[in-house]
Formats: C-alpha cells, structure tokens, sequence
C-alpha cells in the first residue's frame, strides 16, 4: 500500500469514527423528542437556561413545541456579559465616561437581543399554555427608555402565570440613585398585576423602578411577599398598594429615598416579617401585632 493509499484509508478511518460517535447523539435527541411535553419540560427545569438555550439550538423540534424552561432567569451572568469597567491610564475623566456609557450601550443592546431571542418563541403561546411558570427574573441595568422591551416581557411573565418575578434594573453605577435619576427609571404599569392578571403572583421583587398606582388597580390579590429596592413611590401610593395585597406576609422596603412614612393598619392582618433598611421612614403600627423590623 502505497503512502497516498495510506493517507486516503486513514482519512475514512477517522470520518467513520466521527460519524459513529455522533449517531447516538442524534438518536437521543429524536428520543428526546418522542417524549410528552410535561416530560420534557421536567428534563428542561434540571438545566440551567443557558444549557437548555444550547438544547434549542441542536433541535429545532424543541422550539416548535414551544417548551418553556420553568425558571426564566434573565441576567448578565445568564448570557455571559461583562459589564466590568477597563481603564486605560492616559484616559481623562470624560473620555472614561464616554468609553463607558458607549460600552454599556452595547451590552444592553446585547442582553435586550438576547431575552427576546428567547422569549419571542413563546409569545404567541404564552395567553393559552396549560403550565404555569415558577419564576421570571430579570436583572439587568435597563432605563425608562427601553420600555418598549420590558413592557412586553412583563406581560408576558402574567400572561405565562409566573409566581415569583423579580424586575430588578439596579445600575452597577451606586452614584445612579436618588430623586434626580427618578426621570430616568422604568415607570412600571402595575395595572398588569392587578385583578386576574396578576393572579398566579406570590412573590414581587422590584428595584430601581417608578411606581404610581392607577386608580383602576384591583390589587395582587395572592401577593405574600414584596420587595422594594430603590423604588420611586410617594406615602400615599405606597398605602394603597400595600392596603391591595390582603394576603401579605412580608415586607421588604430598601433604599426607598422618597418615602417618609409607613403605616401598618389591620388590613395587613397576615403581615409576618417588616424589614426597613437605609430609608428615613416614621414607622406607624396600627395594631396589636409585632414585626421583625
């Protein structure tokens, strides 16, 4: 045998052993593929969103069926963005604040294109699936001008019957805070989480948001846990919001600059657990009961 014909053997060779060792993993996914929804989407939850985005890419079938991962977890981390500042020493001040609203302008471009992704498979399902959501989480440092976007994703954690969501768009700039940058936080419709809509809601984490209550809100009716971090609300807003969730447990207020006072009336009769931190809040019990605060 010549050395060509050695060449040209060892060459099928290697492409027979590729071929051998990708049949199974074709196999398991058609496999994976005969199984119910529920089955799958059991097998989805044991994933972390990154690996079952991977899942998606090697199997069209799985987007087809418009499986759901039960925990959608949307933060910098989940989609390998970098948001750390890299200095250059002959850079004055401004052009690091250029470098740096023009870098931040790109990765939330990034992880806007990269939610959507996601969750634009889903869209169209979302108002008539049969599974509920556990959790819909997205923490990233988004402003009131990319509203557009979170209007739609936060209908869509209501309409996909969510029971824990955390919208939470806290800068990593702590110098962004404070009754100055209210302009440019998020203005959130809480209307999306009044009456039936918001019905499946048990937990409500917020931060770095705007909150003025509509005065059609029916209140977060199964609503047990809220916090507020870095929340624009007025005292009277604040009670009204708080008077709309009966089945409250607990209460978590942080970093609320614009608050002055709180008031805790019979109505919270289920309130367990009051946590106030970095706020210059005059607490008003209006009850036998005790909290820890």
């Amino acid at each position: 045998m010549d050395k060509q014909s050695s060449q040209e053997h060892s060459i099928e060779n290697d492409s027979d052993a590729s071929n051998r060792a990708l049949k199974p993993n074709l196999v398991a996914i058609m496999q994976l593929q005969l199984l119910a929804p529920d089955v799958l989407r059991d097998i989805l939850s044991r994933l972390s969103l990154k690996e079952v985005m991977r899942m998606s890419m090697l199997s069209r079938e799985w987007t087809r069926l418009r499986i759901c991962h039960p925990d959608l977890v949307f933060t910098k981390e989940t989609f390998g963005i970098d948001t750390t500042n890299t200095y250059q020493g002959s850079m004055t001040v401004g052009d690091l604040l250029k470098v740096r609203a023009k870098k931040m302008e790109l990765l939330t471009r990034k992880f806007i294109y990269h939610v959507d992704s996601v969750l634009r498979p889903l869209w169209s399902t979302s108002s008539r699936t049969t599974t509920t959501q556990d959790k819909f989480v997205v923490k990233f440092g988004l402003r009131r001008k990319h509203r557009y976007y979170i209007d739609r994703w936060v209908i869509f954690s209501t309409a996909s019957r969510a029971k824990h969501i955390a919208l939470d768009f806290t800068s990593d700039d702590e110098s962004c805070f404070g009754s100055a940058f209210d302009k440019y936080m998020y203005a959130l419709p809480l209307t999306n989480f009044s009456g039936p809509n918001g019905s499946c809601v048990r937990s409500l984490y917020l931060g770095n948001v705007y909150l003025e209550l509509p005065p059609n809100l029916c209140g977060i009716t199964n609503l047990k846990k809220l916090t507020l971090n870095k929340v624009s609300i007025n005292d009277g807003d604040l009670q009204l919001l708080l008077l709309s969730c009966a089945l409250l447990e607990s209460l978590n207020i942080e970093k609320c600059s614009s608050l002055s006072s709180l008031r805790i009336q019979q109505e919270l009769s289920r309130l367990q657990y009051l946590r106030v931190r970095y706020c210059d809040l005059e607490i008003l019990v209006g009850c036998s009961k005790s909290y820890c605060i």
